[in-house]
Formats: C-alpha cells, sequence, structure tokens
C-alpha cells in the first residue's frame, strides 16, 4: 500500500505545480504523507510494539485514504466557482472605479466559460451603460433576460437602456412593470415620472412623483422634478412649494440659481414679492 501513498504525495505536488498554495492542498498533502508513512513496514512494526492491535495498519491507512477522498469531493467542486466569483467582483470593482478596458477583459475571460449566466451578462451590460454604449448594453441585457426574466436588476437596466436609447414608450411601459411588481422601487417612479413628462402627460408624471416623494421624501430630484412638471401645467403655488424644499436639499450652484430664477418668476405670476 506504500505505492498508493507514494502515488497520493506525486499527484498532490502536481496540485500544487498547476493549481495554488491552498489550505486544501496543504490539507491533502499532510493526508498523503501521513497515508505514506503508515503503509511503511517498520511503522506497522512500531504500532505492534506500541500495544496497537495487528488490524491497525489496515485500519489507519484506509480511515487516511476516505478522509483524503471525502475532502477533495467536498472541497473541489467549489473551487471553480469560488474563482469565478472572485473574478467578477475583481471585475464589478474595476467598474466602480471606472477602469473599464481592465473590467471588460475579465468580463470577456469568465463569460467565455460560462456564456448563459445571467449575472455575468448584467454585470458586461452594466459595463457598456457605464460606457454609454446603450446599444451593446441592450444586446447583453436581452440575453441576460433570456436566462432569467424575473430578476428585477435586468428589467430595471433593460428599461433605463431603452430610455438611454430614445425609445421612451418603451421604457415608460418597462418601468411601470417594474412599479407593479414593488412599488417602492424608487428609481422606477423617478424614471416613470420623468418621461411622462417629456413625453408631455404631466398629471400622469405629478402622480409618480407624488408617489416616489412617500417613498423619498428628501430626494432633490423628486423635488426638483415635481416642482417642473406642476409649473408646466401652470400649477404655481404647488411648483413653489415643491421648488422651495429642493432649495433646501442642497443642490448644485447651477441647479439652485435656475430654481431662484423660476422662484422669481413664480412670484410676479402669483402677485407677491419677486424677491427670492
Amino acid at each position: 500500500m506504500w505505492g498508493i501513498g507514494i502515488l497520493l504525495v506525486l499527484g498532490t505536488i502536481i496540485q500544487f505545480i498547476i493549481s495554488d498554495i491552498s489550505v486544501l492542498n496543504v490539507v491533502l498533502m499532510i493526508i498523503s504523507v501521513l497515508f505514506l508513512i503508515s503503509t511503511l513496514p517498520f511503522v506497522a512494526k512500531l504500532l505492534v510494539k506500541l500495544g496497537f492491535k495487528g488490524y491497525f495498519k489496515i485500519i489507519i491507512p484506509i480511515a487516511l485514504i476516505l478522509i483524503y477522498l471525502v475532502a477533495g469531493a467536498i472541497f473541489f467542486p467549489f473551487k471553480e466557482e469560488k474563482e469565478v466569483s472572485s473574478s467578477y467582483n475583481k471585475a464589478m470593482k474595476l467598474l466602480s472605479q471606472k477602469e473599464y478596458e481592465k473590467a471588460d477583459k475579465i468580463f470577456s475571460e469568465i463569460e467565455a466559460k460560462y456564456p448563459q449566466d445571467d449575472q455575468i451578462l448584467l454585470g458586461k451590460a452594466l459595463l457598456y451603460m457605464n460606457m454609454k454604449n446603450y446599444d451593446q448594453a441592450w444586446n447583453y441585457l436581452s440575453r441576460a433576460y433570456q436566462v432569467n426574466p424575473y430578476n428585477i436588476n435586468i428589467n430595471y437596466n433593460m428599461a433605463l437602456s431603452s430610455y438611454h436609447r430614445g425609445n421612451k414608450q418603451d421604457a415608460l411601459k418597462r418601468f411601470e412593470d417594474i412599479i407593479s411588481i414593488n412599488s417602492r422601487f424608487l428609481r422606477p417612479r423617478l424614471y416613470a415620472g420623468t418621461i411622462n413628462m417629456e413625453l408631455g402627460d404631466y398629471p400622469a408624471a405629478i402622480y409618480q412623483l407624488n408617489e416616489a416623494k412617500i417613498i423619498s421624501p428628501d430626494s432633490l430630484e423628486v423635488h426638483y422634478n415635481l416642482a417642473k412638471a406642476h409649473y408646466s401645467i401652470m400649477e404655481y403655488g404647488e411648483a413653489k412649494i415643491s421648488f422651495e424644499k429642493a432649495l433646501t436639499l442642497n443642490p448644485p450652484k447651477e441647479i439652485e440659481d435656475s430654481i431662484k430664477n423660476v422662484l422669481a418668476k413664480i412670484s410676479t405670476y402669483l402677485g407677491g414679492d419677486k424677491g427670492v
């Protein structure tokens, strides 16, 4: 049996060379060495001298080989999955750092191995969204949707991609579908309100933005867009309230100046003080 021990040790050494020095490989090496030692003739004689029964020279190697096989069976199937997860996380980190070329390289490598993984396809789509390549993003999102049509992140980004591609009606329908599934999802409400406003349906825009205000009462985007919707249909009182609320939410200087200019006009329309 010591020959089997030599093969196990050699096999584990090869695993070190072609793979990496992982905790599992170290454990397997230790088990291999112990197995080899336990099968050597002088060790069997030593065990007998120490008071162990003769059958221990068979039980110990069998126990060690079983531990070796169980350890390999339990941990090795997850190794590739962990490597893919690690690569995916690395690509997403690079994406957040705007290292688009590096992220693309990693995404392409794991996509080649798992072309039907919806999360990898979504990650690649997000990469193209950040690069403002919305047509390519749409292609990847469509593939991801075919794999997992119930993933809300895929559906949300399809709506967003459709909007940026200029298909506002399709985007609006997709955002409304998401709202019907999760009414507390803020961004679809905001986009639904914005798109309705762009399409000239101000009552629908005001409805969606008021719902968004319930979800996020201190959102600058919500109050600013709600104010613009009211202002567009000459509801100056409601517009004034929302614009003034937006001013308290630390808007960028450009938006702050715009709000103050509009409030000055509203004061004129309402017959009040022209100053702000």
